[in-house]
C-alpha cells in the first residue's frame, strides 16, 4: 500500500505539466470560423475546377467521335425476297405453235385416213397390201403397229431440227416453214395412198 502512495505521489508532477502544456498549445491555436472553413471549400472546389479545365484534350484530332460513329450507316442483313424484274431479253419463238400442231395433227389424220382405206381394200375387196414390210393380207392393228413406229421418229426428229434451227440462230422465217414442211410432206404422202386404195380397189 506504502508503493502505491508513493507512486502516485511521484507521478503528480508529470501529469501537471502535461496539462499546462496541452492548455498552452490549445491558447495559441486560433479560433475556427464556419465562414472560413466555407470559404476555404470553395476556393479549393474553383482550384480544382479550372486545373481540370486547364488540361489539355489529349484525343486526337482526327478520331472518330461518338456522334460520327452513331451517324455512320450501319450493315443491315436484309431477309425479304428480292422483288422479281421484268425480263427484258425478248423470248425465243415457242416450236409448237397453233400452227405446228395443226400440221401435225394433219399428218395424224392422214395416216389414220390411209390405214383404213388400206384395210377396207385388203378385208372386204381382196386387195393386196403393196408394202414389203406386212403380209399380203395384214390385220388393222398390223397396220396401226407399222404405220405409227415411222410416225413418231417423223415427229421428233422435226422438232429436234427446228430446235437446232432456232438455237443457230437463224431467222424465224427459215426455220418455221421447215417445222410445217416435213408433217405436211408426210401428211399428203399418206392422204394419196389411202385415194389410191379406194380409187383402184374399191
Amino acid at each position: 500500500m506504502n508503493y502505491v502512495v508513493l507512486t502516485c505521489f511521484l507521478l503528480l508532477p508529470c501529469l501537471f505539466s502535461q496539462a499546462q502544456t496541452s492548455g498552452a498549445v490549445d491558447a495559441d491555436k486560433p479560433e475556427m470560423d464556419p465562414q472560413s472553413c466555407t470559404d476555404c471549400v470553395s476556393a479549393l472546389h474553383e482550384e480544382q475546377n479550372g486545373a481540370l479545365s486547364t488540361v489539355p484534350n489529349s484525343e486526337p484530332s482526327d478520331a472518330p467521335s461518338s456522334t460520327s460513329l452513331a451517324t455512320q450507316d450501319t450493315f443491315e442483313w436484309s431477309l425479304t425476297e428480292p422483288t422479281k424484274q421484268a425480263d427484258t431479253a425478248p423470248k425465243p419463238a415457242p416450236i409448237w405453235d397453233k400452227r405446228m400442231w395443226a400440221a401435225t395433227m394433219f399428218l395424224t389424220g392422214a395416216a389414220i385416213f390411209d390405214i383404213e382405206m388400206t384395210h377396207q381394200g385388203v378385208a372386204h375387196h381382196k386387195c393386196i397390201e403393196g408394202n414389203l414390210s406386212l403380209a399380203n393380207h395384214p390385220s388393222r392393228f398390223e397396220l396401226y403397229f407399222d404405220n405409227f413406229q415411222d410416225l413418231a421418229p417423223k415427229v421428233l426428229l422435226n422438232s429436234l431440227a427446228v430446235l437446232g434451227m432456232r438455237a443457230a440462230h437463224l431467222p424465224r422465217r427459215y426455220w418455221k416453214p421447215v417445222g410445217y414442211a416435213g408433217p405436211l410432206y408426210a401428211g399428203a404422202i399418206h392422204l394419196r395412198g389411202g385415194i389410191q386404195w379406194y380409187a383402184r380397189c374399191w
